[in-house]
């Protein structure tokens, strides 16, 4: 086994010790697993996906309200822009709780 000292209190401590037992002085981080950072980058990814189609889907079809000038039309495309991106949202608020709650159990951990 190799051993090392604290830093602070000079104490003899194994290399893999992630703290001093003696002062609690942190000596290295832990690191999640690959899966673990294979779910946190996953997470990211969606979010930032979901967010860019959410405000394209949902401006595009304000700005094409502009163009129709009877009160109907524009009272379709208005629905329907909003029926779209409250499914995208019905979509994303579930997928991404799941994937936050992977992301929170795969974190790195003290062993």
């Amino acid at each position: 086994m190799l051993l090392t000292n604290c830093p602070l209190c000079e104490t003899e401590i194994s290399k893999s010790a992630f703290s001093c037992p003696k002062c609690g002085h942190p000596l290295r981080k832990p690191e999640r697993t690959v899966l673990g950072k294979f779910v946190k980058y996953l997470f990211i990814a969606f979010n930032f996906i979901m967010l860019a189609i959410f405000l394209v889907i949902f401006f595009d079809f304000f700005q094409e309200t502009e163009g129709h000038e009877k009160i109907g039309e524009k009272a379709i495309f208005m629905g329907l822009g909003l029926y779209i991106s409250a499914m995208i949202v019905m979509t994303w608020v579930p997928i991404s709780i799941i994937l936050g709650i992977l992301t929170f159990l795969t974190r790195a951990k003290k062993q």
